[in-house]
């Protein structure tokens, strides 16, 4: 993954306690950094479902998956 990469959170980052705030809102995640020698390198601007709130997280890679929209 690179920087401005949509992402969403993996199964195994569902659950991991810590990414609580993102799978109560839901939503997408934009890559704004990765950091090579750090414990949580990918640095992420997640936003709800609805647009309307965002914050930080930073998260390890297995966290994280490419973003695919919901087929309808």
């Amino acid at each position: 993954m690179k920087k401005g990469d949509l992402i969403q959170l993996s199964a195994a980052g569902m659950r991991v306690e810590g990414n609580w705030r993102c799978r109560e809102r839901g939503g997408f995640g934009i890559v704004k950094e990765v950091w090579e020698h750090s414990m949580y390198p990918y640095v992420v601007e997640w936003w709800s479902e609805d647009m309307i709130k965002s914050h930080n997280c930073r998260f390890k890679r297995y966290e994280l998956k490419k973003y695919r929209p919901d087929k309808k």
